[in-house]
């Protein structure tokens, strides 16, 4: 994401945590975005529930269409890649008997 999107959202972060919750809500996902932090990198929107791929890409259409957002620097959300993460919200983080890493 780049500055100028980052800004447009820190302008009115309100306002987007209720089009991504909206835009969860009409695909019918228990889902919510509770908070947006902005930093040098990206956004980052915590949610109340562990994330599946439809409200990633819900989350990521909702931001894309908000007014004045640039969609060409909008990035694919993902989720955290620390092990730390991983297992907080208990999922293991190598692949059962061998010493691959998952990958989505």
């Amino acid at each position: 994401m780049n500055l100028n999107n980052s800004n447009i959202i820190e302008s009115n972060v309100s306002f987007h945590i209720n089009d991504i919750n909206r835009h969860l809500k009409n695909a019918n996902s228990n889902n919510s975005a509770d908070f947006i932090h902005i930093d040098k990198v990206g956004i980052i929107v915590t949610i109340r529930f562990i994330i599946s791929e439809q409200d990633m890409r819900n989350i990521a259409k909702a931001i894309k269409n908000s007014k004045n957002i640039n969609e060409n620097f909008v990035e694919s959300p993902h989720l955290p890649q620390s092990k730390s993460y991983l297992k907080i919200i208990r999922l293991s983080y190598f692949a059962k008997n061998t010493n691959e890493l998952i990958t989505s």
